[in-house]
């Protein structure tokens, strides 16, 4: 056999085989994967297709030719990539010996979970078919997961990023994106990025610049209690989930929101607890909705905003009504008197 054309041993891969090995035997496994990656995307992605075979044929032999969709999952849920051996008592044991999967296709579940990365972690255009765990893994330098495709779940909870992260390029996670507790020491690039399910980046902290900007967020986005240490940019970002939560996110630095747009069904924002130290950017911004008390205690820039409803009065704080000298002018909408419009900002409503 050529190392293109490899024997595969599908039940290597299987959850419970896996779960009921030997560590010798789960670090055979392990190398086995190592050695494949290290000869490069070609050699990998031929052993995925063949993977993927296997699967298909299990499917077809357990379920017909017509098997459904959860029948699918079914099988392929009991298969796994381990890129660790689960023994996490030693964090050097857990560093890998291979960091360059730019362009690599994973057919199944890719766990690297409590790994560590050394050098550049280069995952540029890989192609994550079904689910990826980075669960506490970290990243000594630059992680680079531009143009990635992540079809089911991506976990990154309580990763650590010590070097530049760069998520950006179009990079499209088609399921749960979880960053939960994630830690970026470096710049956090989420450009152009797409979030077709939740995004979930509650308690992560970014301690240096978060770009953003033109990402799509089309389920829900969820920064409750995030930490923005410097520029947090959203600048054009797209909001439609039901639920976009900013609670109790502390802005430390510039906030950038100009250009966003929230604009879900029956879509709720929400601010409240949010703390916002330095003058922040709200300019051009379209709002579906706006109902929550919003606690700016520095200037913002609501100039050419635009309202779908009117905003409560309330929406605004004393001291920020004061900076842009906010006046009265009544305005009945639905039979009840706004008093909102806020000078100099050119507010737009759409009544």
């Amino acid at each position: 056999m050529s190392e293109n054309n490899e024997k595969i041993d599908i039940k290597k891969y299987c959850r419970k085989f896996m779960d009921d090995s030997p560590l010798t035997e789960r670090e055979e496994v392990l190398q086995e994967h190592i050695d494949r990656a290290k000869k490069g995307k070609d050699v990998w992605n031929k052993w995925a297709e063949g993977v993927e075979l296997l699967i298909e044929e299990e499917i077809k032999k357990k379920n017909g030719n017509n098997a459904s969709d959860g029948q699918k999952l079914a099988i392929l849920s009991q298969y796994r990539i381990n890129f660790t051996t689960g023994q996490t008592a030693n964090e050097e044991d857990n560093t890998l010996d291979v960091s360059q999967f730019d362009g690599f296709n994973f057919p199944i579940e890719a766990n690297f979970a409590n790994v560590k990365f050394s050098g550049i972690a280069n995952f540029d255009g890989a192609k994550f078919s079904y689910g990826a765990r980075f669960i506490n893994a970290k990243f000594s330098g630059r992680a680079d997961f531009s143009y990635a495709t992540f079809s089911g779940d991506a976990n990154f909870r309580d990763a650590t990023f010590s070097g530049e992260a760069n998520f950006s390029g179009k990079t499209t996670f088609s399921s749960w994106a979880n960053f939960s507790n994630a830690e970026f020491s470096g710049e956090a690039y989420f450009r152009d990025a797409t979030f077709y399910g939740k995004a979930n980046f509650r308690g992560a902290t970014f301690s240096s610049e978060a770009y953003f900007a033109r990402a799509t967020f089309s389920g829900d986005a969820d920064f409750f209690n995030t930490t923005f240490s410097n520029l947090a940019g959203f600048k054009i970002a797209e909001f439609y989930g039901e639920n976009t939560n900013f609670d109790d996110a502390k802005f430390y630095g510039k906030a950038n929101f100009r250009g966003a747009i929230f604009n879900g069904v029956h879509q709720t924002i929400s601010f409240e607890g949010a703390q916002f130290k330095e003058a922040n950017s709200f300019a051009d911004v379209k709002f579906e909705s706006l109902k929550d008390k919003v606690p700016f205690t520095n200037p913002v820039d609501f100039r050419n905003a635009y309202f779908q409803a009117t905003p409560l009065v309330d929406s605004f704080p004393v001291i920020y009504r004061n900076l842009l000298k906010l006046i009265s002018i009544e305005r009945r909408v639905k039979n009840r008197v706004k008093k909102t419009f806020i000078q100099k900002a050119n507010l737009n409503f759409a009544y």
